[in-house]
């Protein structure tokens, strides 16, 4: 289960500066969250607003410097990168 620590790292994490580092620890503590949402009987919603989600995925927001116009452009680019992979294959 969630321990103190856990807690701590969500917290900790907000002053980090290292995408990749962010998203490692991240992805080491998301079991335990849905296997605590799974004791509760709980599924998505209760994972995704809990309080280590929120502050994880705000800083990962925050470090991808996102403005207003920056998922589009992203999405755009990385939907023309997936076309190209399907042309080679075709």
């Amino acid at each position: 289960m969630l321990s103190p620590k856990d807690y701590q790292d969500a917290i900790t994490a907000q002053d980090g500066c290292n995408l990749s580092g962010i998203v490692y620890d991240f992805a080491r503590i998301l079991p335990k969250i849905w296997k605590e949402a799974h004791a509760a009987e709980k599924g998505t919603d209760y994972v995704n607003t809990h309080p280590i989600c929120v502050l994880f995925s705000d800083k990962i927001k925050d470090l991808a410097k996102r403005g207003p116009d920056t998922f589009f452009t992203a999405y755009d680019k990385c939907k023309n990168e997936a076309a190209k992979e399907h042309t080679r294959e075709g």
